[in-house]
């Protein structure tokens, strides 16, 4: 799927917990992210990037950034931690609150882990094809 290509409004749900933070995290070079969009560790620098399947999730931006030339030159600020927020995503039912939700790209939330990156935990569906997650992937791999 191909990369948010432009801003995302995100419903943050709990931005002030304890357990939540907002990251400055430095961006690699050349890089575009959209406000809302899930944001990765590179594969290759480990440096903030819109997410790719497969990468660690860092956080959602809070911000549209356009990156430097040079790694580490720009930084993005991200909700990170145990923060809550509400996204959509297809095909969710009741019965999947507590299961954890991947991302597959940087805008889209599945409950298929393969190749995907793990993202946080369902702690409600306010609607049909709505959650809330609870980012922080650490938190949401313990059961």
């Amino acid at each position: 799927m191909a990369d948010l290509t432009a801003q995302k409004l995100v419903n943050v749900v709990k931005a002030n917990d304890p357990e939540g933070y907002i990251l400055d995290l430095p961006m690699g070079a050349s890089e575009t992210i959209q406000k809302g969009a899930f944001t990765s560790l590179d594969a290759g620098d480990k440096f903030g990037a819109a997410l790719a399947a497969g990468e660690i999730f860092s956080g959602i931006a809070l911000e549209k950034k356009v990156s430097g030339a040079s790694n580490g030159d720009t930084t993005i600020k991200v909700l990170g931690g145990q923060s809550m927020f509400q996204y959509a995503i297809t095909s969710i039912a009741q019965a999947d609150i507590g299961k954890l939700v991947y991302a597959s790209d940087d805008h889209t939330l599945t409950l298929t882990s393969t190749s995907n990156s793990q993202v946080g935990r369902i702690v409600n569906m306010p609607a049909t094809g709505t959650a809330i997650g609870q980012a922080g992937s650490a938190q949401a791999a313990k059961s």
